[in-house]
């Protein structure tokens, strides 16, 4: 049956992070005298490790007040990622500082450390990072090439904040953290930064410590604000206020970026020039105590599974980050527009714009992927309160309209013979031939998807197979190809069982020379992870294989043998399938000899004269 909404309502694209008696909190300490100073030291116990904790209105203040501590020269240049708000670079102007964008993946939503160095002149003072959309940016290459050109490194993580396991880059100067009314774990307020030179914090507290607060009844006012949009997470509510701006024509995405931006564009700077109230620094001291580091894990799960279900013709914005909290879910549609309308019409809040980003300098030609972004994303409603028959008709929908089934596949578990390894992958292929696996190796490449191998699962360790992986299943993959009985040569395909190699060749009176000790794996299994089986008179299981076919991870297809790229037959050959995927493979065979069983009784006296003759 279809969700309800389908037909009356749709559910807020996005939902204020933050509980009601969080809120109730907020009020109280509005009506009572927190210590400030208290609060500030508990607030430093909590965030504090090897750097210094400095705690202040938001991040736009302190960035603000950074700059004016750090005081570069006119006109030195700030290398920074191309997708920003627009407030950090007013700010950078402010400071008569120049900003010079760098382009992102979109894959990894990071740049790319030779652009950086690229864009690097003796004017430039410092690199600026953003981590996009909840990404954790790789930064290891980018404070390599800092360190080489004396730069300081800052990281902007206020879209990035999932727990205090990340409180910024060990190697990074500063790491700004926002708590902002629409960020996660929100204080309706409030930033953190971590900053590793004591003397630059020091200037920072003694410049801030001229700022007055801001008052108590201004926090009062925007914790009464932000109580009313809490209640439009009830859908509700929020049909109600869309309806009212339909009826009024007012721009939907304007009045919900309006509403919940933290400081009017015309005095954003006396503002923010401001340190915050004891109440809203004891919300923050609060919402950090309290976090418990597990509960983003439901939500970047739900992300991740309906990221794997898009279709491939739609570019997964950040879908190669390892370390992602998934604060927007954003993706590249073709026909950007026409798609949205078709998701309003089935009643989802789609929205092409978030936050108020904008393209640094978009008058630049090499920021072609940024500007991919901006221009062609759409941001879809997928968290955890919205309700799971909800977002699988959302995934249904979009497949629809790009002509795929519809069909939402949960993550299949997997689980070994042992019954000690399980993953729950995304996808499985049983193809029936070599062109087929190498179609399935290009397309898992073109998506950046990992991609696992399947037989009988009895491989020791669960080598085979991993969590969100493409899994391809050979076990259906498994024909005799050729038999030649005068050289005593089988080709079979990967995914069949030794016992049906025997089973064919017992009519020829043939065996094979040598093989695993259990016939029922597959020979492409045994190759590939366990290579165990040894016979006293033909050595070890390796002395069958006379030659195999593999296919590599650019979907290449190459003969291996001890004559031609030997190097792959011996990297392939017990390599787990990190090499290629092996398709076909020759095996020697040998005459077949009925054995008789016979059972003799050696006394205890007499064993180490039979071990001796044998």
């Amino acid at each position: 049956m279809e969700s309800f909404s389908r037909h009356f309502y749709f559910y807020p694209r996005k939902a204020l992070d933050i509980d009601w008696k969080d809120l109730f909190f907020s009020f109280k300490s509005c009506l009572y005298h927190p210590h400030y100073k208290k609060i500030e030291n508990s607030l430093n116990k909590i965030w504090a490790g090897e750097k210094h904790t400095f705690p202040c209105l938001s991040v736009r203040t302190g960035f603000d007040l950074l700059l004016k501590t750090l005081n570069f020269e006119k006109n030195s240049e700030i290398i920074m990622t191309a997708i920003t708000i627009p407030d950090m670079v007013r700010i950078l102007s402010k400071h008569s500082l120049r900003p010079v964008p760098v382009d992102v993946n979109i894959e990894t939503l990071t740049p790319n450390s030779k652009d950086i160095e690229k864009l690097i002149t003796p004017k430039t003072k410092a690199i600026l990072i953003t981590h996009l959309f909840g990404a954790i940016t790789q930064l290891e290459e980018i404070h390599k090439i800092a360190k080489k050109h004396n730069l300081l490194v800052i990281e902007d993580c206020s879209q990035a904040f999932t727990n205090t396991s990340y409180k910024g880059h060990n190697n990074s100067d500063i790491s700004m953290f926002s708590f902002g009314p629409i960020k996660k774990t929100t204080a309706l307020g409030g930033a953190l930064f971590t900053i590793r030179d004591y003397k630059i914090n020091k200037k920072l507290k003694e410049s801030y410590s001229k700022y007055t607060s801001q008052t108590k009844f201004s926090f009062l006012i925007k914790t009464v604000k932000y109580s009313f949009l809490k209640t439009l997470s009830n859908p509700f509510n929020y049909n109600l206020v869309y309806a009212f701006t339909k009826v009024f024509k007012i721009d939907f995405d304007q009045f919900i970026s309006k509403s919940t931006r933290g400081f009017s564009q015309e005095n954003m700077f006396s503002e923010i020039r401001k340190k915050p109230s004891a109440s809203l620094l004891s919300l923050l001291n609060r919402r950090i105590r309290l976090l418990n580091p597990d509960d983003n894990k439901e939500h970047i799960s739900i992300c991740r599974h309906h990221m794997n279900n898009l279709p491939y013709e739609i570019t997964k914005i950040g879908r190669g980050v390892e370390n992602h909290s998934f604060w927007l879910f954003p993706a590249l549609f073709k026909n950007r527009r026409e798609i949205q309308q078709k998701l309003k019409d089935k009643k989802f809040d789609i929205t092409s714009k978030s936050s108020n980003l904008i393209l640094v300098n978009p008058n630049k030609s090499n920021l072609k992927n940024s500007s991919l972004i901006l221009d062609n994303s759409l941001f879809l409603p997928i968290y955890r309160k919205i309700p799971k028959k909800e977002r699988e008709r959302l995934s249904r929908s979009v497949n629809k309209i790009y002509d795929n089934d519809g069909e939402i596949k949960e993550p299949k578990k997997i689980l070994d013979n042992n019954r000690l390894t399980f993953a729950y992958v995304n996808k499985i292929f049983s193809p029936k031939s070599e062109k087929e696996i190498r179609d399935i190796v290009r397309l898992a490449s073109k998506h950046k998807a990992k991609l696992s191998v399947m037989g009988k699962l009895c491989n020791i360790g669960g080598h085979s197979f991993s969590d969100n992986a493409w899994l391809i299943d050979l076990k259906g993959y498994n024909n005799i190809i050729s038999l030649s009985k005068n050289k005593k040569i089988i080709t079979v395909q990967s995914g069949i069982l030794w016992e049906k190699i025997q089973a064919y060749i017992n009519q020829f009176a043939l065996s094979v020379l040598t093989m695993q000790s259990s016939n029922q794996f597959t020979v492409g299994g045994s190759l590939g992870a366990n290579i165990h089986g040894r016979d006293i008179r033909a050595s070890t299981i390796i002395k069958s294989i006379e030659s195999f076919r593999i296919v590599l991870h650019d979907g290449t297809i190459k003969n291996v043998s001890r004559k031609e790229n030997y190097e792959l037959f011996k990297l392939a050959i017990g390599g787990y399938g990190l090499f290629g995927i092996i398709t076909e493979i020759e095996l020697k065979l040998t005459d077949n000899e009925i054995l008789k069983q016979k059972a003799i009784l050696i006394l205890p006296q007499e064993i180490r004269m039979v071990l001796t003759c044998g």
